[in-house]
Parts: structure tokens; sequence; C-alpha cells
């Protein structure tokens, strides 16, 4: 069965250029980046005005990330939905990884405030506003 998306799509296009071998490695980080680059764009219009080299940094920092982490996040999430393959997560991960852009270490504190009462409650050590 043929499937369509994006990642089969560019991994056609990339076997045209490097040959099949090498296109089912590219095919992947090429949506990666088309994905991050498309939500680093979002995400600069809330950020303050920059010269180019800010604004080059910005995009390569949120690309380099979403390199990194955007396969994992989506096996990830494969394997917590049941899904039969991750290459569908790969474009809305990397959008956001690139959305969220300098916010990351605001989404850190509040992932690690959240996992820390998720733990107070199944423990059941968790204190009531007024306790403190």
């Amino acid at each position: 069965m043929n499937k369509l998306d994006p990642t089969a799509a560019l991994t056609v296009l990339a076997a045209a250029v490097f040959g099949a071998e090498l296109s089912q490695i590219i095919g992947p980080y090429a949506v990666i980046i088309l994905a991050a680059t498309t939500g680093a764009g979002w995400g600069l219009g809330r950020c303050p005005p920059m010269t180019r080299a800010q604004g080059a940094w910005y995009f390569l920092k949120l690309n380099l990330t979403a390199l990194l982490v955007t396969v994992p996040i989506a096996a990830g999430a494969q394997a917590l939905l049941s899904l039969e393959e991750a290459n569908w997560l790969l474009v809305p991960v990397g959008i956001l990884i690139g959305a969220v852009g300098n916010s990351w270490p605001q989404v850190g504190q509040w992932l690690v405030l959240w996992l820390g009462r998720l733990l107070e409650k199944r423990t059941g050590t968790e204190r009531n506003k007024g306790d403190e």
C-alpha cells in the first residue's frame, strides 16, 4: 500500500538527489527541519526585534533542538498512543518545538511543577495552599 505523508514525500524527493539508501535517513530529518522552521517563524512573532545574526541564531538553535529531540518525542508519543508508526508525529512535534521558541525555560519550569504536583498526589503528600 502506498502512503502519502510528509516524510514519505520528502524521502522520495531526497532519493532523486541522494539515492535510495541515504534518502531513508534524509527524508525524516528534512521534514523535521521544515516543521521546526515553520514553528520558529511563528515563535519569532513573540520575540522582540533582533538583528539578522540574532534571528539566524534563533532559527539555528530551534532547528538543532528539533533535530535532536523530535524523533524520541514522536517515538514516545507513538508508544503512549499505540500508533502504528511515528512519521505523522514528526510534523506536529517539530512545529511545536519551533513555535515554543525562547519560552522553553518557562515550559521546563511548568513541567517540573506539574510533575511535582503529580508525584505529591500519587504519594499522598500534597500540601494545601493554606499550609504554606
